[in-house]
């Protein structure tokens, strides 16, 4: 979830006054399901909460495969309405590790944490006050890259492989693994 359709104004373009943020009217989420009692778009993010009700906010029903997941998340407090961030999940029972962060007031930080468990969840991000969130991405740790095993290649062998991992003698333009790096050759 990037937050990109929300035209507000506010953190992303470091404004990070008291007026930012104001217009509920306004709140757009790339994914629908995004759920809160005050949620306000900001430049390209969103912001939860207001001076009346604290901004808890639950993402969309994500459904985890019983492997690994790792969640990532850009989050910053507002002015001085506290920094602590919990996050728990609803649904199927889950953990996460960490689940309790720590926000810099009016300036990003990008948390990581591990989601673990099975099931269909919503996750609950609940701030102090208000907060801005932004950038909240859940990837499977098992999902394969499309590269399982690159050849190994030695000091002495200049062999060029493709991303498949096959041998290339002639290779054209493109992305190329040569002595087990990535190299693009134009």
């Amino acid at each position: 979830e990037s937050f990109n359709d929300c035209a507000g104004t506010g953190a992303n373009d470091d404004n990070w006054g008291s007026s930012v943020a104001n217009d509920k009217k306004k709140f757009v989420a790339d994914n629908e399901g995004w759920t809160s009692d005050a949620a306000y778009c900001g430049y390209q993010c969103a912001r939860f909460g207001s001076s009346k009700a604290v901004g808890v906010a639950t993402s969309p029903t994500i459904t985890l495969a019983g492997n690994t997941h790792t969640l990532t998340f850009k989050a910053a407090s507002w002015g001085n309405d506290g920094t602590t961030l919990k996050l728990s999940a609803t649904g199927a029972t889950v953990l996460i590790e960490p689940s309790e962060f720590t926000m810099k007031s009016s300036e990003w930080t990008t948390f990581t944490a591990t989601i673990s468990g099975t099931g269909d969840v919503k996750l609950v991000f609940t701030p102090a006050k208000r907060f801005f969130l932004d950038e909240v991405v859940v990837v499977d740790t098992m999902v394969q890259t499309g590269i399982e095993t690159a050849p190994q290649a030695t000091k002495q062998t200049s062999a060029i492989y493709n991303l498949n991992g096959q041998k290339v003698t002639n290779p054209k333009s493109g992305l190329y693994i040569i002595n087990g790096r990535k190299v693009v050759i134009k």
